[in-house]
């Protein structure tokens, strides 16, 4: 995955984000990456500028969609599970 700033220029490439089929970043610069291929553990989130992996959400099936609100719940369409997950900060 490349990242580019807003001019268009090359910032930099996260490899470690597996097959991303859905992509969210939040305000602090959190990357939500939601990997359809994977397992259980179908949410990867990562530091937009950095590209380190922060965490692995598991019990999700089949992550297709995802999006993050304005207080940074995180809500990821499951297309196996048929469900809409939502995901709250403790």
């Amino acid at each position: 995955m490349e990242i580019y700033d807003q001019d268009g220029g090359f910032v930099g490439q996260i490899t470690n984000a597996a097959t991303p089929y859905g992509l969210a970043i939040a305000r602090d610069d959190t990357l939500y990456v939601a990997d359809g291929t994977a397992g259980s553990e179908g949410l990867t989130v990562l530091g937009a500028r950095s590209g380190k992996i922060l965490a692995h959400i598991s019990g999700i099936t089949g992550a297709h969609m995802i999006t993050v609100d304005r207080k940074g719940a995180i809500y990821v369409a499951e297309v196996r599970g048929r469900a809409v997950e939502k995901f709250i900060r403790k």
